[in-house]
């Protein structure tokens, strides 16, 4: 009756080995990782991408790679021209201001502060001997006295920005005024450009 009992068990045994030997043998034809049926199949979906396959990873970077390249070269390509024009505009403006510098400059050379109260009293002059027949026009002449007193004062102490050096400095601000105005233009330009690039 023992030997029996020690039979059926190694017989059991056995079954039961050879069981599990085929369910892992099966397993393992089917993928190795894959457990139970299919609804209790473990998925690595969410943790590893499947967009690309394994053999084409390598030629996905490199076409990655290739894309990338492209961009920086055509972005360094149109930010070239942009600050190419730039720099075109900046120096258009500069000879505009030269040149009106340089005639600024040439007026500036027949600057009269006291022009005006010189031909004043010329006016005032040719009134008087226009008029001499109807009489010495006192009144008139009165007038001719006191712009005369005001032309030698103006000798004396002309406006400053009506002399040579007045209206030279004049010419020199405004030049340097608008050579500045342009190159912060072109700096601006310049950071707009880099900003999009």
């Amino acid at each position: 009756m023992k030997i029996s009992m020690k039979v059926v068990t190694a017989v059991i045994g056995v079954i039961v080995l050879g069981g599990i030997g085929a369910f892992l043998l099966n397993n393992d034809n089917n993928g190795g990782g894959n457990i139970g049926d299919g609804d209790n199949i473990a998925d690595f979906s969410e943790g590893v991408s499947t967009d690309v396959a394994c053999e084409e990873i390598a030629a996905t970077r490199l076409a990655v790679a290739d894309e990338l390249a492209d961009r920086k070269s055509k972005a360094a390509e149109t930010l070239g021209t942009a600050m190419e024009k730039a720099s075109d505009d900046y120096w258009e403006a500069r000879r505009a201001l030269e040149d009106t510098k340089t005639q600024c400059e040439s007026e500036a050379l027949l600057a009269d502060p006291c022009k005006d109260l010189f031909e004043q009293i010329s006016s005032l002059a040719d009134q008087i001997l226009r008029n001499l027949d109807n009489g010495f026009d006192e009144a008139k002449f009165q007038e001719r006295e006191e712009v005369k007193a005001e032309y030698e004062e103006c000798l004396k102490n002309p406006p400053e920005e009506d002399t040579y050096p007045g209206k030279l400095e004049e010419c020199r601000t405004a030049f340097e005024t608008g050579n500045q105005s342009a190159i912060d233009t072109r700096a601006a330009s310049g950071e707009i450009c880099s900003r999009h690039a």
